[in-house]
């Protein structure tokens, strides 16, 4: 999010973060800096200070007057990524406040009527494409597949 005090470094860092995060710069690709620099319309000092920080943060390897190489994530890091987001994400709630978790709980169930809201119109959306006969079964059928394939999944707890 763009804010006053957000510096064009910091800018910079996050739009590159997010176009490897999105794949625009997949994994394997080599930046330029002078190529970042000319498509954001900055000069190369925010650029290099974005890549420098982007290195700490194990996004990228700078290669001297080569460019920054893009890391191609593994499965093996996928899934400690995940154990320590697991580690981080518990630990705050085991220690937060009761008021601090009474406002979790009302921010997570809103998340959820908004993953259940988005569920529904995907399954709205497929069953309005299905080639099949409107039947009642087909259109429950649709509705199934769409539950179990969808990131929200059954999984709430709340039908």
């Amino acid at each position: 999010m763009d804010t006053i005090s957000e510096t064009a470094a910091q800018r910079t860092h996050r739009i590159i973060r997010d176009h490897i995060v999105n794949g625009t710069h997949p994994g394997g690709s080599m930046l330029s800096e002078n190529t970042l620099a000319a498509a954001l319309g900055l000069s190369r000092t925010p650029v290099r200070a974005a890549l420098l920080r982007l290195e700490e943060e194990g996004w990228v390897t700078i290669y001297p007057k080569r460019g920054a190489l893009v890391r191609a994530f593994t499965a093996q890091d996928g899934q400690e990524l995940a154990g320590a987001r697991h580690l981080l994400e518990t630990g705050g709630v085991r220690t937060a406040s009761p008021a601090a978790l009474a406002g979790m709980c009302t921010r997570l169930d809103a998340l959820i009527d908004d993953q259940e809201a988005a569920l529904q119109a995907q399954t709205a959306t497929h069953s309005s494409s299905c080639p099949c006969p409107s039947t009642e079964h087909s259109l429950r059928s649709v509705a199934t597949v769409c539950c179990w394939t969808s990131p929200t999944g059954c999984r709430t707890g709340r039908r």
